[in-house]
């Protein structure tokens, strides 16, 4: 690993946009294919059943189904509004129920086996909590063009950018991947918010212009997750960042996560690419498949300012939760690989590192299942 030498503490250049930092009820994001049911006065009775697909924002009544009305604009709206203004009641994996104005929302996913709910999301879920929750993670590692202004996954698992992350700035036509702590282009009120900001001072990260936010905190737009991915369903809001620290999620995959054989994770070269292999909660074989659904995390290394290290030895990827001793530090997950062989897939991780909030790691989004 690379010695990094820790700045000074100098004072801060610029202006923070100071906002308070609260933690508002997290949006359900609805993948997959739900049916919705109108509940007047919380009573038991409903208007109509139509099925949601959150790949293209339809609704359509069932055949079987004898819906009283026609589904129009209004209605849909009205449930769309629900999931980002509504006062979610009760959620679970494949169930939430929503007050909204007097009316009541009832959502039942629609179990539809290993499906794909959202273009870019592999196929297999992957548990992150106690509770049962779980996500999709997706296909590739998060990628930016600036001179296009384009989000992306990257087409493989394995693809990275490299030391290519050197050329970072508002005017590169390439793309990155390596991206500083809540860097997701949106103006939320630290002084670092595009992609391409670089600093000395972990302060101009400062997510919401206060340094005990979380990305997912107020709007929730400091995380890259908001943002219209190309490739990954070209919506805001459908995905998000894993949390971090000993009780976060990445942890939890990790260290806790029960499977049916057994493993979590194991390392690998694919491609040429090291990295650390995830296996989904039902994998059912002691091989990997990249194609059927286990995903890869590739050492696609650590940038500092315009200095990039560790690609193909070390892999970093953040996670939504800032540190709660040093400020100056966010929590993400570490991996890296022996040096003294080319071909050494002899691994260690930490998955409750914490980086620098101004070092450029990786992003590797998830969507909730």
């Amino acid at each position: 690993m690379t010695k990094r030498i820790v700045p000074i503490l100098t004072l801060l250049v610029g202006t923070l946009i100071m906002v308070s930092c609260q933690k508002e009820q997290t949006p359900f994001k609805m993948s997959g294919r739900w049916n919705a049911i109108l509940l007047h006065d919380t009573i038991n009775t409903y208007d109509g059943l139509w099925s949601f697909n959150t790949n293209d924002n339809t609704f359509s009544c069932p055949t079987q189904q004898n819906c009283n009305y026609e589904l129009t604009g209004d209605h849909i709206r009205l449930l769309l509004d629900t999931l980002m203004e509504g006062n979610i009641l009760e959620k679970q994996t494949n169930m939430m129920r929503i007050a909204f104005g007097s009316d009541t929302i009832l959502y039942r996913r629609i179990q539809t086996g290993n499906d794909t709910p959202i273009n870019g999301a592999l196929p297999h879920s992957f548990t992150v909590n106690d509770q049962g929750n779980q996500v999709l993670f997706s296909k590739g590692n998060l990628q930016y063009n600036a001179f296009d202004n384009v989000w992306q996954f990257a087409e493989e698992q394995y693809d990275t950018i490299g030391f290519n992350n050197s050329f970072i700035g508002s005017g590169n036509k390439d793309f990155i991947d390596l991206f500083g702590w809540g860097t997701s282009g949106y103006e939320h009120g630290a002084n670092c918010y595009q992609p391409w900001s670089i600093s000395k001072f972990h302060m101009d990260y400062y997510v919401y212009g206060q340094e005990n936010c979380n990305l997912y905190d107020n709007n929730g737009h400091a995380d890259w997750g908001y943002n219209k991915i190309d490739n990954g369903g070209n919506r805001e809001g459908l995905w998000r960042t894993l949390t971090g620290g000993p009780n976060g999620e990445w942890n939890y995959l990790l260290n806790e996560r029960e499977t049916k054989m057994d493993l979590r994770y194991t390392f690998a070269i694919v491609n040429s690419v090291k990295g650390l292999v995830l296996y989904p909660d039902d994998w059912v074989s002691e091989s990997f498949d990249l194609d059927e659904g286990c995903v890869f995390l590739p050492a696609a290394g650590l940038r500092v300012e315009k200095q990039v290290d560790s690609v193909n030895v070390g892999g970093f990827y953040w996670a939504s939760t800032r540190n709660l001793e040093y400020s100056s530090y966010a929590n993400s997950l570490c991996f890296y690989f022996d040096l003294e062989s080319s071909d050494s897939i002899v691994g260690a991780y930490k998955a409750n590192y914490n980086g620098r909030r101004r070092e450029g790691q990786a992003v590797r989004l998830v969507t909730d299942y």
